[in-house]
């Protein structure tokens, strides 16, 4: 499985720089399959699994999910309107997400939800929406360009919990003449670079 991301947003590579924490985040719509909630730490820990469409020909991506309530953020969840930005998760509705995330081999992405937002719409009108993320990683060789844009490879070590800290190897690309191309160019080994856009994966 490789994993790509489509610089749309931003990008910003640092040189000289002693990050040792990677940010990887993640937005994105989904429909929650299935939920389990378990009593931890004084609150409720929701686990499950959602899907997100991700084309127009029924194309979708799987997330498996951790979404923590403790008792101010959303155990009660009649106290909570479809506004509030932490509440509790419910089968057969629609959340607009963000979170850390991880990806996994089988094409998943794990995600430790830190904000949702419930939204009124039905399974069947959720719109088609790729992820986008926001990335720190450090670069693991220099950009190659061909005849349909830009590639650099970068690795992040994201930690969204102690049984969850693997490293992965994003590809960012960018078209050939795109805004970005001159920090892309000048890109060496071992930068940390900031990048955000939009996330998808294709299978070797």
């Amino acid at each position: 499985m490789t994993f790509f991301l489509y610089l749309s947003n931003s990008l910003k590579i640092i040189f000289k720089n002693n990050t040792k924490s990677m940010i990887a985040n993640i937005t994105t719509i989904i429909y929650i399959l299935s939920i389990t909630d378990e009593s931890i730490n004084n609150g409720i820990l929701q686990k499950g699994t959602a899907i997100s469409r991700i084309n127009h020909e029924d194309g979708f991506q799987i997330y498996k999910f951790y979404n923590y309530l403790n008792s101010q953020n959303g155990m009660d969840s009649d106290s909570n309107d479809d506004l509030e930005i932490v509440s509790t998760l419910k089968e057969e509705n629609v959340y607009l997400v963000t979170g850390k995330f991880a990806t996994t081999q089988d094409g998943s992405i794990n995600v430790t939800i830190t904000t949702n937002v419930h939204l009124n719409i039905d399974r069947e009108d959720i719109p088609v929406m790729n992820p986008t993320v926001h990335l720190v990683g450090k670069t693991l060789g220099y950009a190659d360009l061909t005849e349909t844009g830009y590639t650099l490879q970068i690795q992040v070590k994201p930690y969204l919990s102690k049984d969850q800290f693997v490293p992965f190897t994003v590809n960012l690309t960018h078209p050939p003449n795109g805004q970005f191309r001159n920090a892309l160019t000048k890109a060496k080994k071992n930068s940390t670079v900031h990048a955000s856009g939009m996330f998808f994966f294709a299978e070797n």
